[in-house]
């Protein structure tokens, strides 16, 4: 038996088996090959870029700079004169320059119904993070024979379970006479 080392479950450190894969998933799909029941889990953190505030710094300096050669009753005048220099000469760079650097990691958690401890672990995650719709139950077995419903046969009724009559009620009084 083959076990795959992209897919390892985060919580059991369970390496899915290759004979898992999918391996009809359409083209660009964001799963790709993953194993049907495993979940895959993915945080990314968005920051600003370091490199993008030093341009502005930058940018900032440069504009003070300009305005404190100029005698003090044309700065409010020229500021905006100069504004639009300056930005239009750092322009290029910031076009290159990314404003923000997403950091994205992913996660991978086998199928929960396969595992009560990584079932579990997964709830109590799914919880805090308040995600509604991923809570794994275990599945419970029927009370009773009786109660499994059987599928009819093509072209049978189905089966009615047959109730007791409603116990009948009282007649209405008949209204007292007038007199």
């Amino acid at each position: 038996m083959e076990f795959d080392q992209e897919y390892v479950c985060a919580l059991s450190g369970m390496a899915a088996k290759t004979d898992e894969l999918v391996e009809d998933a359409p083209d660009g799909s964001p799963t790709e090959d993953l194993p049907v029941g495993w979940i895959q889990v993915t945080v990314t953190r968005r920051e600003v870029n370091p490199a993008w505030l030093e341009i502005q710094a930058v940018k900032a300096q440069t504009l003070q700079g300009a305005l404190s050669q100029l005698p003090e009753d044309q700065r409010v005048f020229q500021q905006r004169y100069l504004a639009i220099q300056i930005e239009a000469s750092f322009s290029a760079l910031e076009a290159r320059i990314s404003k923000y650097l997403d950091d994205a990691q992913t996660a991978y958690v086998s199928d929960p119904q396969d595992n009560p401890a990584v079932q579990d672990a997964l709830n109590q995650v799914m919880g805090v993070l308040e995600l509604e719709g991923f809570e794994f139950a275990e599945e419970e077995e029927p009370e009773e024979a009786s109660e499994v419903k059987k599928i009819p046969e093509e072209g049978a009724l189905p089966q009615v379970k047959a109730s007791e009559p409603p116990e009948p009620e009282e007649p209405p009084e008949p209204p007292e006479p007038k007199g």
